[in-house]
């Protein structure tokens, strides 16, 4: 008996040395921008269609190989690194009203669930992201396993691999969680997060020596198996104790990131700054809840609203909190919470949002769909009508949304302020912020504000706190063209409500920006859509009896023929009953055929032979606007307007 800790402790060590690791570290990923996948939601490859998701609780059928075939589509977009959610073997759920789709719900850590692809698929797309020269994030779940778990049944846990015992977990569940989302925010005790069954999930005995080796060994085998992963996202890490993180970081080899709470600092002190920051000394990075909640507070919200001195403020004690701020994982959007543009629609409010998570230290995570202004679904914003598959956009390059997007992922590479850890207030009011980022010559005045686009915001400066002395600067994002610093002070004003960033006019390059190809061009976007009759495919739908028709839900206020009949559904224009609505329905045990399709084509055209008439500002079309910004965008520049005024032109296509 005395010989079983040693055993035990020699096998931890095995574990950790049994592999060594050629992943990227921290401070690769440091100057990354990460696009986030939810792998059943992104795109369906393969041999499948874009077929319409009746049930955004259920399978989609996204997939690996769909992930692999539009790496373009994510690449010209500026990333050069991806997260996806979990693909293990899923817990299918005795609840047909659910299935685990997102990954998180895990039964075999062994194998690729079949619904996303293969360990073939998984390989492939390591070498297409590894030849772009782009990493790979991958989403563990080191926490818990899959929920839905009859403890009578002393063989419960027999169906999961490689926790195939009950004595692997936490039992009996000291705490258990009946399932309501507000019931986590009732739990002072840290011990009792440790120990819960989140949501019901079978929660790992992470304190056990045993269940530690077999996750590291999982680990290992993950990182020789799936081709080379670079950096691991992990799950509900705060629900695990912070002494389990050092050790599995190490075994790991690469940089992690993980999920610390919600950030929000009023109320309970487990939420704030001070909870979050802690994780950093025992990982390399968490996720940064804290800025995303100030974020929401500055930018989004219609009530309550906190000045853009707050947030400054906030944004001085984040610096000297975290262990290295630089390693934090920014965002405005995530697949758990609604959408920024699902509860503001303001989009110069969203691009000052989205600024501040790319001008900020720490690095960008962008969660697919942003760049399509998703906003949700059938009027609703929470889960799961934040999770729309990003098929239904046709995958567009050219919404105004992938613009900015675009261009700031240019922008963040070509200032580099992930090699200058600081980030200087230089003047700060209610409804403004301006700070410095970076060094010298290659310093950038980012001015955010509050106002939305429809108001105006000003903020003066001390001209000599601003860039070294430099006095001319130009906007990068275009909005607020080119400046010279007055000696003494300057105000800088926000008219139009959008971002600033600005920099030394010799900086502002060409080179710096998304080439466009050899010969110039613009793209035309042409959708058709056809629209067929709804019929059952035993009965047509207007002889199924009234007696037998049943809402198609969710039959929400407002819903549209379109979307009726996208779902495969049956529509009337007046419902029999006497309020004589319109009337969205199926057949109970009916299959329908499809009713109807999109077809979205995208021509190229070169720019010389788009015709002056048909040739439109890419708005907006500032004063200063140079044509580094322009081509950064995906529009077309002339250096002389065939105007009477012979300025150059920025325009696109109509």
């Amino acid at each position: 008996m005395r010989l079983q800790p040693f055993i035990v402790g020699f096998s931890l060590l095995l574990a950790l040395l049994v592999h060594t690791s050629t992943a990227a570290t921290p401070s690769d990923w440091k100057s990354r921008n990460i696009y986030f996948v939810l792998v059943d939601r992104f795109a369906q490859g393969g041999n499948s269609s874009a077929a319409a998701c009746l049930d955004l609780r259920k399978w989609c059928g996204g997939n690996l190989r769909g992930v692999i075939e539009r790496l373009d589509y994510i690449q010209d977009m500026g990333f050069d690194a991806i997260w996806i959610a979990p693909i293990v073997g899923q817990k299918a759920s005795s609840d047909t009203t659910f299935a685990p789709y997102h990954g998180y719900h895990a039964k075999d850590l062994y194998s690729i669930d079949s619904h996303y692809g293969s360990l073939t698929d998984v390989q492939e797309l390591t070498k297409a992201l590894h030849s772009r020269g782009m990493l790979f994030m991958l989403d563990v779940v080191p926490n818990h396993m899959g929920a839905d778990n009859n403890l009578n049944n002393a063989d419960w846990a027999s169906g999961f691999n490689p926790f195939n015992a009950p004595k692997y977990f936490h039992l009996p569940p000291t705490y258990t969680d009946p399932g309501n989302p507000n019931w986590i925010a009732t739990v002072t005790n840290q011990t009792a997060l440790e120990l819960v069954w989140f949501f019901g999930l079978a929660d790992l005995n992470t304190e056990d020596p045993t269940v530690i080796i077999m996750l590291n060994n999982w680990v290992n085998w993950v990182k020789t198996n799936y081709g080379g992963v670079d950096g691991f996202r992990v799950d509900t890490a705060r629900f695990i104790r912070k002494s389990f993180w050092p050790q599995f970081n190490a075994n790991a080899g690469m940089y992690i990131v993980g999920e610390i709470g919600y950030g929000e600092e009023e109320g309970r002190a487990e939420f704030g700054l001070t909870y979050s920051a802690e994780y950093q000394q025992y990982m390399d990075g968490v996720l940064n809840f804290p800025a995303y909640l100030n974020a929401n507070h500055a930018f989004r919200d219609t009530t309550g609203r906190i000045g853009m001195d707050a947030l400054a403020a906030f944004w001085t004690k984040l610096n000297a909190t975290y262990k290295n701020p630089d390693l934090l994982g920014n965002f405005i959007d995530n697949h758990d919470g609604p959408r920024f543009l699902a509860l503001q629609p303001d989009r110069a409010l969203w691009r000052n949002a989205l600024t501040y998570v790319y001008a900020t230290r720490g690095i960008p995570i962008v969660y697919s769909g942003t760049e399509q202004g998703f906003t949700g679904s059938d009027g609703q914003v929470n889960d799961p009508y934040n999770r729309v598959p990003l098929w239904t956009s046709g995958y567009s390059t050219s919404t105004p949304e992938y613009a900015f997007v675009r261009l700031l992922n240019s922008v963040r590479k070509q200032q580099q302020w992930f090699n200058y850890p600081s980030l200087r207030t230089v003047a700060v009011n209610q409804n403004a912020w301006a700070f410095v980022r970076g060094s010298g010559s290659n310093s950038a005045l980012v001015v955010l504000s509050n106002v939305g686009a429809s108001s105006t915001a000003s903020i003066t400066i001390n001209t000599q706190d601003v860039l070294d002395g430099l006095s001319q600067f130009c906007d990068l994002l275009g909005y607020g063209g080119c400046i010279s610093l007055a000696s003494g002070s300057t105000t800088i004003t926000v008219d139009d409500g959008n971002p600033r960033i600005f920099v030394q006019r010799s900086n502002v390059t060409t080179s710096a920006f998304p080439s466009p190809a050899t010969t110039q061009t613009t793209t035309i976007i042409t959708t058709t859509t056809a629209i067929t009759a709804t019929t059952l495919v035993a009965t047509s739908c207007p002889a199924v009896s009234i007696s037998s028709r049943v809402d198609c839900a969710p039959n929400t206020p407002g819903l549209s023929q379109a979307v009726c009949e996208s779902r495969g559904c049956c529509w009337v224009p007046v419902n029999p009953n006497p309020n004589n609505v319109p009337w969205c329905f199926s057949r109970p045990s009916t299959t329908l055929t499809t009713v109807s399709a999109t077809t979205t084509t995208s021509t190229s055209v070169p720019c010389t032979s788009v015709a002056s008439s048909l040739r439109a500002d890419c708005a907006p079309n500032t004063p200063g606007l140079n044509q580094a910004v322009c081509e950064g965008r995906g529009c077309c520049w002339v250096p002389v307007n065939p105007n009477p005024n012979n300025t150059p032109w920025c325009f696109k296509r109509v």
